[in-house]
């Protein structure tokens, strides 16, 4: 008589979706974003975490966004290399195991770059009647990324003028002067 054939092997049960994703910008540093995430609190044990990233938010786990894969203890990833500013970039991590795979939803950002100084920055003092006056011309920067407002701040002493206490005013990024007649 023939033995009867052995039980199938258990089922692997795919991962649940890994919690707590985002993404940031890398703390000093340029053009760099950590990811960080949670393991799965459902579904069967993780073997890997793989990465994937995309400049469009549609169909991101492609194996042409593919990154990198990851153990399944690891639960961050510094993202620095071909980012770029003023590019939404999504990121997704899928949790993996041989019975399957769960993503998350995917997360993005966008690098901001920040403008240069102003162009030809200029002050020029005057007294009309006894009263002192200074007006400070300057041009768009010719270097970073696009202004959004000038702020614009007074104070006897180079040290701490960007104290809260100094700030005088917002102007709009198509204002090129300001006249300080408050002494």
């Amino acid at each position: 008589s023939t033995p009867p054939p052995p039980p199938p092997p258990p089922a692997v049960v795919a991962p649940g979706v890994p919690t707590n994703f985002m993404v940031v910008a890398t703390p000093n540093a340029l053009l760099s974003a950590t990811l960080t995430w949670s393991a799965p609190t459902t579904g069967g044990a993780v073997e890997t975490y793989e990465i994937y990233r995309s400049t469009t938010a549609d169909n991101i786990v492609d194996p042409a966004n593919h990154l990198i894969s990851l153990s399944a203890t690891t639960y961050e990833f510094i993202d620095d290399a071909g980012l770029d500013y003023d590019v939404t970039t999504y990121w997704i991590v899928v949790a993996k195991n041989e019975g399957g795979e769960a993503s998350t939803l995917p997360a993005d950002y966008t690098f901001v770059e920040a403008p240069g100084e102003p162009f030809n920055f200029v002050v020029a003092a005057s007294a009309v009647g006894g009263e002192l006056s200074a007006t400070l011309m300057w041009e768009t920067p010719v270097t970073g990324g696009a202004v959004d407002t000038y702020e614009i701040y007074r104070s006897n002493t180079v040290d701490n003028i960007f104290d809260p206490a100094n700030y005088l005013i917002s102007l709009t990024a198509d204002t090129f002067e300001f006249i300080d007649n408050a002494g």
